[in-house]
This record gives C-alpha cells, sequence and structure tokens, in this order.
C-alpha cells in the first residue's frame, strides 16, 4: 500500500542501490584495492631483500671461523663473490675486519638495485677487530646505516634493522 501512495504523489520507488550508491561503493573498493596492492608489493620487495641476507650466510660462517683462529685467512675470507649466483644478489664482499656487504641487482627499482645492505660482526656492542677480539663471542648488526647499509629500513626484514 505505501509503495502505491508513493506512485500516485510522483515520487519512484527503487528498490535496489541508486546511481550513487553504486559510485560510493566502487570508489571505496578502489581505495582498499590499491591499499592492498601497496602493502603486496612491500611483502614482495622485503622477501627478495632476504635473499640477501642468505647469500650472507656463507660468509657468516667464514668471519666467525677467522674470529676463533684469531686471524683472517690469505687472500681473503673465501666467501666474496662478484657476481653470485642468486636472482636479487649483485655481489658480496667482506672488508678486513669481516663486515659483510651486499649489493643488490634485479629488483627493478632504484631505490634498491645497486643499493646494500651490511651485516657487521660485534662484540661487546662495538664494531670486532680482528686479531684485537679473536675467541670472543660475535654477535651480528645487520642493516645499520651506520655501517653502510644503504637499502631503506622499511624494506629490510625486522630482524635486520639495525
Amino acid at each position: 500500500m505505501r509503495s502505491m501512495a508513493r506512485m500516485r504523489s510522483g515520487h519512484r520507488y527503487s528498490p535496489g542501490f541508486t546511481i550513487i550508491e553504486l559510485m560510493v561503493v566502487i570508489t571505496i573498493l578502489g581505495i582498499l584495492a590499491v591499499i592492498a596492492v601497496v602493502a603486496y608489493q612491500s611483502y614482495t620487495t622485503r622477501t627478495k631483500i632476504v635473499e640477501l641476507i642468505v647469500m650472507a650466510g656463507t660468509c657468516r660462517t667464514a668471519v666467525f671461523e677467522a674470529y676463533y683462529f684469531g686471524k683472517r685467512p690469505d687472500g681473503g675470507f673465501g666467501c666474496e663473490r662478484p657476481d653470485p649466483t642468486g636472482e636479487y644478489t649483485q655481489s658480496i664482499a667482506v672488508d678486513a675486519h669481516g663486515k659483510i656487504i651486499v649489493t643488490a641487482r634485479g629488483f627493478g627499482d632504484p631505490a634498491i638495485d645497486g643499493q646494500v645492505v651490511t651485516l657487521t660482526p660485534m662484540v661487546d656492542g662495538n664494531p670486532a677487530q680482528l686479531p684485537t677480539d679473536a675467541g670472543k663471542s660475535l654477535m651480528w648488526r645487520c642493516g645499520f646505516a651506520g655501517d653502510g647499509t644503504t637499502i631503506s629500513t622499511e624494506y629490510l626484514p625486522t630482524t635486520c634493522r639495525g
């Protein structure tokens, strides 16, 4: 009965969405989609960055051994690679005291390609020094800008943020 009264009074009764309501729903869905895509891209980038840390693993072992025996092996640590096999790893270098420097490639993002992440051996909260700190317990500081890391912390895993 009510709908008949509305139709007689000149108002049209529309059982469904109006075009305005539809536009609002589509706009909200679009905003949610943009947020999801950005979050996913950030997640995939962080996942790829993990490869850099994993590729540095063999060097961490070599550095541990050098500190255990008290001297750097002749000719380097033996894990340095100018062209490693990783898809996102351009190079791996190690300085005289065991700081590992891994350079990124293949991301298609200038904020990451050619940038580095560092892993620094630490003794009692300070960067370790060979042969002074030989035989001492090592900890690792990963992703600290003061050590030379140039990749933004937003892309680094939470365990590698200095």
